[in-house]
């Protein structure tokens, strides 16, 4: 309804705000969320004892370090490929 009563103009323009104004809401959402997280992460470490902290640094370590594929020379990790192992960095 509103379409048929406004100049297209304007309904451009009054669109187009609010695709801009429901960006910056879900935006917000999502930076509340990760604060959220962050805060319930930091809490789950905090209650961790000194061996659970550092049996979950060493898992760390093996995932991010050991397991992803990495060029040699820069230390960028390979995500996804095809064929062999004869890979050429991008970088």
């Amino acid at each position: 309804a509103l379409a048929q009563a406004l100049p297209a103009d304007v309904f451009t323009t009054y669109s187009e705000a609010r695709l801009q104004l429901l960006r910056e809401r879900v935006r917000l959402e999502m930076e509340l969320e990760v604060q959220r997280q962050v805060r319930a992460e930091l809490q789950r470490l905090e209650r961790m004892d000194a061996d659970s902290r550092e049996v979950l640094r060493h898992r760390r370590y093996i995932t991010e370090e050991i397991l992803n594929l990495r060029c040699p020379r820069c230390g960028w990790v390979f995500v996804d490929f095809d064929d062999c192992f004869a890979l050429e960095c991008a970088q």
